[in-house]
């Protein structure tokens, strides 16, 4: 043990929090600043190393010290926390303390979580980058043979659109994990992928010339269906679209239990896709 890390654990020690035990023993420990991050992390089998997160409503549970809001974490319980590592992903903007924290030893991982093979790649950086190991984790072996499973599948596409909120009307396109599942399911996503926005906000006009023969929204159990059941009248009286729901949970953030949901896209889901965790 070097006179740094003992010099830190005869300190952590002092103070007497059982969390700090990690780096004393050679565990790294890891804290999140994307509530997203934290779902990957713990599917990925290191629910172990994540010993603070930032808020998360839903997921699976992992006792976590709270680091305050993804948009607003807290950086001093980060420094006083001192993880090995700080994981986030792209969609969150940097703190100002980042150069702060790598300053002082701790380093940071960014994950891209935009599209559905995104997942695999995410684990098996996690594994390699943390853990130090060459092999690909399980996880990310049996998520590309769902993936196989679900394109050959659905080789026929649909005409779709996928909504974020009707109340503004907002939608998911490329860039966005949802877009990325409904084109996986077999859908053509109408939504223009050139915008350079994952969530474009659009006009009804732009909506009503387009009619749809399926539209999925996200649902959190606020109104949403019965929203949805209004502004499909409103927009296409005539021709009105199939409409489905995609519950918040798991469909809120990119997760690996996403999954084994594709019968949420009206889909079948593989059996391949029900082993992945």
């Amino acid at each position: 043990m070097s006179s740094k890390t003992y010099l830190k654990c005869a300190f952590h020690s002092f103070v007497g929090a059982a969390l700090w035990i990690g780096p004393c023993f050679g565990s790294p420990r890891i804290a999140s600043l994307s509530p997203q991050v934290s779902d990957v992390v713990i599917e990925a089998g290191l629910a172990p190393l994540l010993v603070a997160s930032v808020q998360r409503y839903s997921g699976p549970s992992w006792p976590t010290i709270e680091l305050g809001s993804f948009l607003q974490p807290n950086a001093e319980r980060i420094f006083i926390l001192n993880p090995d590592w700080v994981v986030t992903d792209e969609g969150v903007t940097p703190p100002p303390a980042k150069q702060r924290w790598e300053a002082f030893g701790i380093k940071t991982l960014t994950l891209r979580l935009r599209e559905v093979e995104d997942l695999a790649e995410s684990a098996s950086r996690l594994h390699r980058e943390i853990l130090g190991q060459k092999e690909t984790p399980a996880i990310a072996e049996r998520t590309v043979g769902c993936l196989r499973k679900v394109i050959e599948q659905n080789s026929e596409k649909t005409d779709a659109l996928l909504f974020v909120s009707f109340s503004p009307p907002i939608l998911a396109t490329k860039g966005a994990f949802l877009a990325s599942l409904l084109t996986h399911a077999g859908y053509r996503n109408l939504a223009n992928p050139g915008w350079g926005n994952a969530y474009p906000l659009v006009t009804e006009e732009w909506l009503i010339a387009r009619n749809p023969p399926v539209v999925f929204y996200l649902d959190h159990g606020f109104g949403e269906s019965q929203d949805a059941i209004a502004k499909i009248k409103k927009w296409w009286p005539k021709n009105p679209p199939a409409a489905y729901p995609l519950p918040s949970e798991p469909f809120a953030r990119a997760s690996f239990a996403t999954l084994k949901k594709w019968e949420a896209f009206q889909r079948v889901t593989p059996k391949e896709c029900h082993e992945v965790l």
